[in-house]
């Protein structure tokens, strides 16, 4: 608890400068739990199309969730969408009203779905998921809309993006890893001159490795206290870059504690 003490004293002296290395360490694992995501948000599919999907209204006595979850189960669907009816109301109300089956779900009540399908889905499949829709809710309680095919949205990667969205996950890591090893570098200046009076003066040993050990381990005791708290899955290949990175900013703190010194 002594090298704790010392090292809260000094994160006292430097809280901007802490709290961006906690921010950076904490961005970096982020990066790798998401390394998917990311790829994905910037992968080039989603820039030039978009998915196709049709609207489907329900008769409001139906169970929303139990379709959305049966409809989603169909191959060939990539998500289904419950949308918000009361908002949808005012804006389709006149075209219900145009049609003889919607009158009655307009009176009644509505549940209203997006149903996205794959891209890569045959139009003979997309019929058949438009027909076992009708079947589990019945055919008069539901109105469909016409299938909205994807579309170019007129985006144009330059091959610079290209390789960017390839790598784009392992890009925004390193910059983020690299900002933490150089705040580390920043703060591993006050602890080691504080390591060096405290080595100066008492029976003490590698100070500043010691506290430097404190401060990555607080917020990844932290990190797996949530883990578990939230049950999340946590791989062994995930942690490797994370141990990596933090093996490498014990490398700042094992050389023999310097003297302070004054920056101008």
């Amino acid at each position: 608890m002594f090298y704790l003490k010392e090292l809260l004293l000094i994160i006292r002296d430097h809280k901007v400068l802490s709290i961006a290395n906690l921010a950076l360490l904490v961005f970096f694992v982020g990066v790798i739990q998401h390394k998917s995501d990311i790829r994905s948000f910037f992968s080039l599919d989603s820039k030039t199309t978009s998915a196709p999907y049709f609207n489907a209204l329900v008769s409001a006595g139906s169970n929303p969730e139990a379709i959305a979850r049966k409809i989603g189960n169909l191959p060939g669907v990539a998500k289904v969408e419950l949308r918000n009816s009361s908002k949808l109301e005012k804006e389709i109300g006149g075209f219900l009203k145009g049609l003889g089956a919607g009158e009655e779900l307009l009176a009644g009540g509505f549940n209203s779905f997006k149903v996205v399908l794959d891209k890569s889905t045959r139009p003979e499949s997309r019929q058949l998921i438009r027909e076992y829709f009708s079947r589990l809710v019945g055919k008069k309680d539901v109105t469909f809309s016409e299938v909205k095919t994807s579309r170019s949205t007129g985006f144009k990667a330059s091959p610079l993006y290209t390789l960017f969205a390839k790598w784009s996950d392992t890009y925004i890591a390193a910059l983020a890893g690299f900002g933490w090893l150089f705040t580390l570098w920043l703060l591993s200046q006050p602890i080691q001159a504080q390591g060096y009076v405290i080595e100066r003066f008492q029976r003490k040993d590698k100070t500043a490795l010691k506290m430097y050990f404190w401060l990555w381990m607080i917020p990844v005791a932290a990190f797996f206290a949530v883990a578990i708290a939230i049950d999340l899955k946590v791989g062994l290949l995930d942690l490797a870059p994370v141990m990596a990175l933090l093996v490498l900013g014990a490398v700042l703190f094992a050389r023999k504690g310097s003297s302070p010194r004054r920056f101008i």
